[in-house]
């Protein structure tokens, strides 16, 4: 599994009004360790911070007061908004956010380094919350109790701790955990605690209550029923096992892995036998995919089966700040999790299968010798629409278009063969534009077009990690040639036309279904002309009449592993695939008003400030990934993304 970047590293980035639109770009990779963040080298051995807890701060203004424990090794931290250092260097394991970096709505987190200077991965994130107002219009009511606590005896490390986690309520903003009558975390944003703090073989009674604010008041829920639990006395794995059963799926670069379920196995990961520290996790899954193999080069891989979740990281492969060398990948788990090994399989030698476009028009790009993505001037339309919230970067083959999104810190780059994006949902840090309370959008375009003109059929593939939730999802917007858009593809929720003409096929895959409509402009407005009209699995509409529910678009714990979807359509039909299968083969209502194209990728981020409500609300904990760790934010890794245009339909 490769770990070198190839291309560029680039952040869209505005500055704040009255400056003209500028960006902060990273040409290369000593680059981004030495200007973004300025973070030491990050590895395993310095194990990140826990139990991150955030408290409002009333006097002097709105702050916020951040409290974690520290970890073995430790001896200093640096806390993070967002991506953002704002403090570092700090031999306490508390730090009070001042007034004049204060910003409603954003993550915190904090890293921990060790004597060498080599930096932790992020710990769990907390939200900040602030002293803003006295005396607010509206309060909450006392939250509810947390419901379900379990205590989970863990070994990690080479010593037990307990694992605690509950079920929360939407009125509850953070949590207290006592052990044996003792307070011992505090203002705890996530539904989960860290105990590493016990004793072997001792047993301990546990007990939760949740923590809202009227004004400055602290309200608190009454304490959950105590639960107990004893803590390891030693190692719980005392042979390793044997992985069987493992298929290979072969790509142009990358290969899928599935295997079978190994008793006890909590995770799975892999490792390139030349890297043996280096780890991606499948977060419970039977299946991995290693991305950015070199052909060229023969590897061999190694799958293990663990006992809890492997560490969570924020990118794969590229954890800003502490880029490109962190060991571990993609994990679920707490930040400080160092799995044991249960099962291990024998060596897996991969082999390859290209891929490319070979009709007419082909623009198709695996983004092998990318060249460097570089600053350019928004598209005007949409700039005009969205005022300050639109920055763009291009390279020869790409225009990359984020629209209301946190521009500081939504990030595009190329790393190890394939395109990698994180976008932030909400106004930019210090703009004034409300935090997480936006339609988010990365546009990619080609910079080619096709012409179907003459009875042709536009052919579009491209492969995309499918976490999809309500709030995350991606679409192909297909727009006349040299009609410049005028908003994203959740224009409907806009009211807008989709471009200056109007007109526009758009195939939205989203949480377990896709929606695919054809939209014309009739006398100036939008008419939505479903090509899909009804869901085959219920036999209802959705408000677009436009549902086909497959179930098949991935979970939160696909992390990155990909799918891949392709488009056939000529100017009165229409299907699609993923992954081979058809998911709607369709005649269009009424025939596409144009046939030169251009094709539109989009990373769509919806609302994500309801995610972490809605999550405790109505999944009952089965959603802990969202909840805890990517609340405001969702990365995608894109790969052999292009189109073709052929003389017929291939079937």
């Amino acid at each position: 599994m490769s770990r070198v970047m190839s291309g560029s590293v680039s952040s869209l980035h505005r500055w704040l009004a009255p400056q003209p639109a500028a960006f902060r770009l990273v040409p290369a990779l000593t680059a981004a360790l030495a200007v973004v963040g300025s973070a030491p080298i990050a590895h395993a051995q310095t194990l990140a911070p826990t139990n991150l807890g955030v408290l409002p701060v009333y006097s002097g203004g709105s702050a916020d007061k951040l409290t974690w424990t520290k970890p073995a090794g430790a001896v200093s931290f640096n806390v993070y908004q967002y991506d953002r250092r704002i403090a570092s260097g700090l031999k306490s394991n508390s730090y009070t956010v001042p007034t004049k970096l204060f910003t409603p709505g954003v993550l915190y987190t904090v890293t921990a380094v060790n004597s060498a200077g080599k930096e932790s991965i992020y710990s769990q994130p907390a939200h900040a919350i602030g002293g803003v107002n006295k005396n607010p219009s509206w309060t909450p009511s006392t939250p509810a109790t947390p419901k379900t606590l379990k205590v989970i005896p863990q070994w990690n490390n080479g010593k037990p701790r307990n694992l605690l986690n509950w079920v929360g309520n939407s009125r509850a903003w953070t949590y207290n955990v006592y052990r044996d009558g003792v307070l011992v975390g505090s203002n705890l944003y996530t539904l989960y605690f860290v105990d590493d703090a016990v004793s072997a073989g001792r047993k301990y009674s546990y007990q939760v209550e949740a923590i809202n604010f009227k004004g400055p008041t602290m309200q608190k829920s009454a304490r959950s029923s105590a639960v107990t639990g004893t803590a390891l006395s030693k190692s719980p794995v005392s042979s390793v096992g044997v992985i069987s059963k493992v298929t290979v799926e072969p790509n142009d670069d990358s290969v899928v892995l599935t295997f079978a379920a190994v008793p006890g196995a909590v995770d799975y990961r892999v490792y390139n036998v030349a890297k043996p520290n280096v780890f991606k996790y499948s977060g419970g899954k039977l299946e991995l995919e290693v991305n950015g193999l070199d052909p060229k080069i023969a590897t061999q891989l190694v799958v293990e089966a663990v006992d809890k979740f492997g560490p969570y990281q924020k990118m794969d492969g590229f954890h800003m700040p502490a880029a490109p060398t962190i060991e571990n990948i993609n994990g679920q788990g707490d930040p400080s999790n160092v799995p044991n090994v249960i099962a291990r399989s024998g060596k897996i030698a991969p082999k390859f299968v290209d891929r490319t476009l070979k009709g007419a028009q082909a623009f198709f790009d695996n983004f092998r010798g990318s060249q460097p993505f570089k600053p350019t001037t928004a598209p005007s339309v949409l700039a005009k629409e969205f005022p300050n919230q639109v920055a763009a970067l291009a390279n020869d083959k790409w225009m990359l278009t984020a629209v209301q999104a946190e521009l500081n810190m939504t990030e595009c780059f190329v790393m190890s063969n394939h395109f990698m994006d994180t976008v932030y949902d909400g106004g930019t840090v210090g703009s004034g534009i409300p935090a997480h309370v936006s339609n988010a959008s990365l546009i990619m375009t080609p910079r080619k077009t096709a012409d179907i003109s003459g009875g042709k059929v536009l052919h579009v593939t491209y492969e995309v990690d499918g976490r999809y939730n309500i709030r995350r999802w991606c679409e192909l917007l297909l727009t006349e040639a040299g009609d410049e858009l005028r908003a994203p593809a959740k224009f409907m929720d806009f009211g807008k036309f989709p471009s200056v003409k109007g007109n526009a096929f758009l195939w939205s895959v989203e949480h377990e279904f896709h929606r695919v409509v054809n939209v014309l402009n009739k006398g100036g407005k939008p008419t939505y002309i479903p090509v899909n009209n009804v869901d085959w699995a219920t036999g209802a509409t959705d408000r677009f009449g436009a549902s086909d529910r497959t179930k098949t678009n991935g979970t939160d714990q696909d992390l990155d592993l990909r799918s891949q979807f392709d488009l056939y359509l000529s100017t009165t039909r229409a299907v699609g695939m993923e992954n081979g299968k058809v998911v709607f083969d369709k005649k269009l209502t009424s025939p596409l008003p144009f046939t030169k194209i251009t094709v539109n990728f989009i990373h769509e981020v919806y609302h994500t400030d309801l995610d972490r409500a809605e999550s405790i609300d109505y999944a009952a904990n089965k959603a802990n990934y969202w909840i805890n760790f990517r609340p405001y934010a969702d990365e995608r890794h894109w790969d052999n993304m292009g189109f073709e245009v052929l003389n017929a339909f291939p079937f």
